[in-house]
């Protein structure tokens, strides 16, 4: 990712709250998008002094700068999230910024316009631990892109909002974690007041739900049902399924129920 003229843009303002004239529709997949030219909106806030500094910290701080700082990496998550979600812009505009303290990551914004903070010892660590692998931190930032690209008056409890971020990022490292507590599977409406240490797995259960009873792509219509066109959660998986809502708490309680006790393996 160069600086310069690529960053005048995004450096200026930070744009998290201006929405896009129109959301992308579901099943627009034959239109071809140029990712590259998009991830081209998308900008460091650090300076180049401070961002080599970074860089020098270890092999690790040196593989996450390069990663960060290579346009294809951008345009690689941008279409990730475009396929398993339709999440897609002509005009993104996302300011990045560098930290040493905090969680992970934070992705704020709306269809494409917003600001993420990303910890950087954390990622670095992140690597080391995956002997080099930019994998965690690539997945880590899909997440926080898919919370960037939402439309502003999202309707998904908090647990569904965080599931969907780690569907389409495609990280599953909370399942094992959630298996070993040994927790109640609660139902949708029982979850909705979850704690943070299952949210993320439950949500994402969810979703493999989804796409595991119905048919393919389910969960990428809910997705942009909800977070798109900001129909309400229920209504949207009642056009989904087909069925009433209590008949959907039943048949995902029972289907989450079987996939935590045989471990993902059902």
């Amino acid at each position: 990712m160069k600086r310069g003229r690529m960053a005048c843009a995004g450096l200026i303002t930070l744009l998290g709250g201006i929405l896009l004239s129109q959301p992308p529709s579901y099943g627009d997949d034959k239109k071809k998008h140029d990712y590259n030219a998009c991830a081209k909106g998308i900008t460091l806030a650090n300076d180049e002094q401070e961002i080599n500094a970074i860089a020098q910290k270890s092999k690790a701080h040196k593989i996450f700068v390069d990663f960060l700082k290579n346009p294809q990496t951008w345009a690689a998550m941008l279409k990730t999230i475009d396929e398993r979600a339709d999440f897609y812009s002509d005009n993104v505009q996302i300011v990045v910024k560098l930290v040493p303290t905090g969680n992970y990551g934070l992705g704020r914004g709306v269809l494409g316009h917003g600001t993420m903070i990303l910890n950087y010892e954390n990622m670095a660590r992140a690597i080391s631990l995956s002997r080099g692998s930019v994998d965690p931190p690539q997945k880590i930032i899909t997440h926080e892109l898919c919370h960037i690209f939402h439309a502003a008056k999202i309707s998904l409890p908090l647990f569904l909002n965080e599931g969907m971020a780690e569907y389409v990022a495609m990280k599953e490292d909370q399942l094992g974690p959630y298996f070993d507590s040994k927790k109640e599977v609660k139902n949708l409406d029982e979850s909705v007041n979850i704690g943070f240490d299952e949210r993320y797995a439950r949500g994402l259960i969810f979703f493999k739900y989804l796409d595991s009873k119905y048919k393919q792509a389910s969960a990428k219509k809910f997705i942009v049902l909800t977070c798109l066109q900001e129909k309400d959660y229920k209504e949207g998986l009642q056009e989904i399924t087909g069925k009433s809502w209590e008949k959907i708490l039943k048949e995902e309680l029972e289907w989450a129920r079987q996939f935590v006790n045989s471990r993902g393996k059902q």
